[in-house]
């Protein structure tokens, strides 16, 4: 942890075009963020906040703060694990995909059934969670953009038609887009992100 202090002095000097502590705020997680790090911690004239705190006194003047006093955190072990656990779980729901595309060409519904709704769920939470670690990742390194848009474009397309062939009730094409596509879309998530956390990958990428 490193702790940043704003004396009276340097609100006025280093944030004369916020008008507030909310917009102060913002420039400070903005300012840290070009150097990996995240705030854990405002001090505001001696007082912790917390988030609601933050709703509530961030309308405040600047001429209000007396001291800001921050803790910023190094984002790298925290990303590198987030980037390890995304990775396994992308591991396990290609497996799990191929599961799913047994026993839709079967005919055990409720299972196949069970999987798809556990692969749906899992799909929404790995996207979310590859949003927020993509600006950690991606744009350290700029020959990952290309690749990473380009399963970002893939798996939505892949997840799009097997939803219509779900509706559609056709599980012959359910359980081979699941096998095909959304399986592969699923492997080369964990391909880039194993290529993510290697110190020692190459600046060109080819996923197979």
């Amino acid at each position: 942890m490193e702790v940043i202090k704003y004396s009276n002095l340097d609100i006025k000097e280093q944030f004369n075009d916020c008008d507030n502590l909310e917009s102060i705020i913002k420039k400070i997680e903005f300012n840290i963020s070009q150097y990996g790090r995240v705030l854990c911690k405002i001090k505001v004239n001696g007082m912790v906040l917390n988030e609601k705190d933050e709703a509530r006194l961030g309308i405040s003047d600047k001429s209000e703060l007396k001291e800001i006093e921050v803790e910023v955190s190094n984002t790298d072990p925290l990303i590198r694990d987030t980037t390890a656990e995304l990775k396994n779980h992308m591991i396990g729901i290609q497996e799990s995909c191929l599961i799913a595309a047994d026993y839709f060409r079967g005919n055990d519904r409720y299972k196949a059934q069970h999987f798809f709704v556990k692969i749906m769920a899992a799909h929404k939470e790995l996207t979310e969670s590859l949003i927020v670690i993509k600006p950690f990742l991606v744009f350290k390194r700029e020959d990952l953009l290309n690749p990473w848009s380009e399963l970002e474009l893939k798996a939505v397309t892949s997840v799009k038609e097997l939803l219509v062939a779900y509706e559609a009730q056709d599980y012959v094409l359910v359980s081979d887009i699941l096998e095909y596509e959304l399986s592969q879309d699923f492997l080369r998530w964990s391909q880039l992100l194993e290529l993510c956390l290697s110190q020692s990958a190459q600046s060109s990428l080819v996923l197979t």
